[in-house]
């Protein structure tokens, strides 16, 4: 099965419309790599965005990390295939990352740091998500994303959605 992983990943590359033929060094068979669209301590949330996702045609399932339900899409032995499905969700208006099948976080191609469950944040707007205004003390902290939805953040020590655009990202 593994000398075919070089067909079956150029029979990807083409459906996802990459163009660079892959090499049998490119496939590392003890990795699989995935795009992450979501993570939610509810698993009705989590299900209703894999709905969404499969509704459009992409190949979407649920894993569970903890207590966490993370929404994938796809499992690819070659990293630039999940990039080609990353770019393919992103242009459908969704946020997402590339991970791979231990759950762990890939580094984006691109040298921008991106923002994932677990990441340490600073809130740098003047309200939150709800519209409250951010108190002065709470943007003097370091704080742990817990969720990421499209376009908002739950941080997990003050239990509070925060607008993406409204944190800066610090480790």
């Amino acid at each position: 099965m593994q000398s075919k992983f070089p067909y079956i990943a150029d029979e990807v590359n083409k459906r996802l419309g990459a163009n660079a033929p892959v090499q049998p060094s490119d496939v590392d068979s003890k990795v699989l790599y995935r795009v992450q669209t979501g993570a939610f301590s509810n698993k009705a949330n989590a299900a209703a965005l894999e709905n969404k996702l499969k509704a459009q045609g992409f190949d979407t399932h649920i894993v569970q990390v903890g207590n966490l339900y993370k929404v994938q899409v796809g499992a690819f032995g070659v990293k630039a295939n999940a990039d080609a499905m990353l770019a393919k969700l992103k242009g459908a208006g969704y946020d997402a990352f590339v991970t791979t099948n231990s759950g762990m976080a890939v580094p984006p191609t691109s040298s921008e740091p991106s923002l994932m469950v677990g990441s340490k944040v600073k809130v740098i707007g003047d309200k939150y998500a709800t519209g409250q205004a951010v108190p002065s003390w709470v943007k003097n902290n370091t704080y742990t994303v817990q969720q990421i939805t499209s376009d908002r953040v739950l941080l997990k020590e003050i239990v509070s959605w925060v607008y993406k655009k409204d944190l800066k990202l610090v480790g």
